[in-house]
């Protein structure tokens, strides 16, 4: 995986990998498996936990039955069965200052952005540092609870299926 092995390198060099004080929950959303699964290992490097979901359907899913442990989320703003913007909103009804980082490919999807202090927009490709920074932004700006919340479901328990 030729990409993946250039975001963690891309983090490496900037210096985020390993430099994480606590593990953090990210909820990945993504339909490119590729860019999905290098984005998922680059924030495992970084010492964080990512659940992925290919889909808006499987994001809701998790998002329902973690919702109190996921820090933050990054989310394709084109997803072939809902918006980033629409899932956006879903997650941030009970959560209103969740961070979500919306990417996309696409000229000008920033501009379809509700302006907030709680979502942030990346272009793709973007860099693995890039990635890293914004999510260090917003966990610096964050209100500290102090209070230590049960991990998520575990990786092989994601299969909502059944």
């Amino acid at each position: 995986m030729k990409l993946s092995t250039e975001l963690v390198q891309s983090a490496a060099s900037a210096g985020f990998l390993a430099r994480s004080e606590e593990s953090r929950t990210i909820l990945v959303v993504e339909d490119n498996s590729l860019v999905r699964r290098a984005t998922c290992e680059l924030l495992a490097h970084s010492g964080h936990h990512a659940l992925e979901a290919p889909n808006a359907a499987m994001a809701r899913a998790l998002f329902a039955r973690n919702a109190a442990r996921i820090d933050a989320v990054v989310c394709d703003a084109v997803l072939p069965d809902a918006s980033g913007i629409e899932l956006r909103r879903s997650f941030q009804r009970g959560r209103a200052q969740l961070p979500i980082i919306l990417t996309s490919g696409y000229p000008n999807s920033s501009a379809l952005l509700e302006r907030d202090s709680s979502t942030h927009f990346l272009e793709k490709p973007y860099s693995g540092d890039s990635l890293l920074t914004t999510l260090e932004k917003f966990f610096a700006n964050k209100l500290q609870i102090g209070t230590l919340l049960p991990r998520p479901v575990a990786d092989d328990q994601q299969n909502l299926s059944g």
